[in-house]
Order: C-alpha cells, then structure tokens, then sequence
C-alpha cells in the first residue's frame, strides 16, 4: 500500500514543530521507482487534462493544420527514422504507465508542487503554441508567439509535462527516462532541422540564427 506523508509543519515525535525537515529528507523520499497502485488519486488523472487541452487545441485547427502538425518527417535516414519512432514510443509508453499507477504525494509536498508547477506551465505552451502554429502558413516556420523565443516550443512544453509528472512521482528512474525522451527528441529535431535547411535554404538559415532551438 501507500504510505502518504504528513504535511510539512505538523507536529511529530521524531520532528518538533519549527525545526524542518532532516538534510537527508529529500534523498529519503525520492526514490528509485515509486510505489504503484491502481487508484482513483493517482498521476493519470493530469494525463487526461493535458489530453483534454491537446484535444480542445488541435480541434481548433484545420484538417489541413492537423495533418500538417502530426505528419511524420519526410526524408532522412530510414533506419534512423524507425530507431527514433521504436525508440520514441518505447519511453514513452513506460513513462506513461508508471505516471497512471503513481499516487499522489510519493515525493515531499515541496518538490509535488514544483513538478505540478513545471506540467501546467508546459501544458499551457504546449497549448498556446499549438494556437500560433495554426496561424501560420503550411510548409512556412512559425514566427509568431512562443515561436518568436523558441523553434520548438511545443516540444518545450511537452519535456516539461514529462518532467513535472515525473517530480511530481518522486522517482529518480523516470527523471533519467524524461532525459533519455529528452535526448530522443532532440536527434529527431537535428535531423528535422537538416531536411528545413535543404528545403528552405538561405530563409531558414537566418532564420536558425535568430530564434534558439528550445530557449533563450
């Protein structure tokens, strides 16, 4: 079963009122893998709202839009195309499976609001740059909104849902699992910037020189 935390500041045998918590709290409550349970309070239910959000955002899109935003990359390497997609989907599928089985409150109350901090900021951009995207011509770069600070801000807000989820968990496995996925994307976003280069030319070199690839 799960054992859940008392709140910070209540008064315990072991830690008096006004002292704070050990210096190895931390390292205590973040463990390797979190305790897994099947649960109405568990992870999955923020899984949902950023479905949700994803849901309403794309649904606000043209057909046209959509196919554009979830088409796969053409071009490139084949065998690095299916490394990728296999590589992609295996990480994430764990990822998304421990966060459905993970209770609320595994890590100290601090680092939870944290993580959930980090997934609603990511789900906002996530949002936000999806409505700006939708804006801009097809087959052209996105130079308005989050896209005027970043080249990839959904992707941004995506590595942050991911790793707010996996703060919240308390759970140093799916830290190292968020920075695998992080590392995935960012080969798939070298090798989509090669193939932009090639189709674009001079245009999106300055355009590379002007924007960053994730943030200032």
């Amino acid at each position: 079963c799960t054992c859940f935390e008392a709140p910070v500041g209540m008064t315990t045998p072991c830690h008096p009122a006004g002292r704070g918590r050990p210096a190895g709290h931390w390292e205590e409550e973040v463990r390797l893998l979190p305790s897994l349970s099947l649960g109405l309070a568990n992870h999955w239910i923020f899984l949902v709202l950023y479905a949700v959000a994803l849901l309403v955002a794309t649904s606000r899109l043209s057909k046209e839009r959509r196919l554009w935003l979830f088409a796969d990359p053409k071009g490139g390497s084949r065998v690095m195309n299916i490394f990728l997609l296999l590589a992609d989907q295996l990480f994430a599928f764990a990822l998304l499976y421990v966060f459905c089985f993970t209770p609320f409150l595994q890590s100290p109350v601090e680092l939870s609001v944290v993580g959930l901090g980090l997934y609603g900021a990511g789900t906002v951009l996530v949002v936000v740059s999806i409505h700006y995207f939708g804006r801009a011509s097809i087959g052209r770069p996105t130079l308005e909104g989050p896209y005027r600070l970043s080249r990839n801000p959904q992707w941004v807000g995506l590595f942050g849902v991911f790793l707010g989820l996996a703060i919240s968990c308390g759970s140093w496995l799916l830290l190292v699992a968020v920075a695998m996925v992080g590392a995935i994307y960012h080969i798939q976003i070298l090798e989509e910037e090669r193939m932009c280069r090639a189709k674009f030319g001079p245009e999106f070199d300055d355009y590379l020189r002007r924007v960053p690839r994730y943030v200032r």
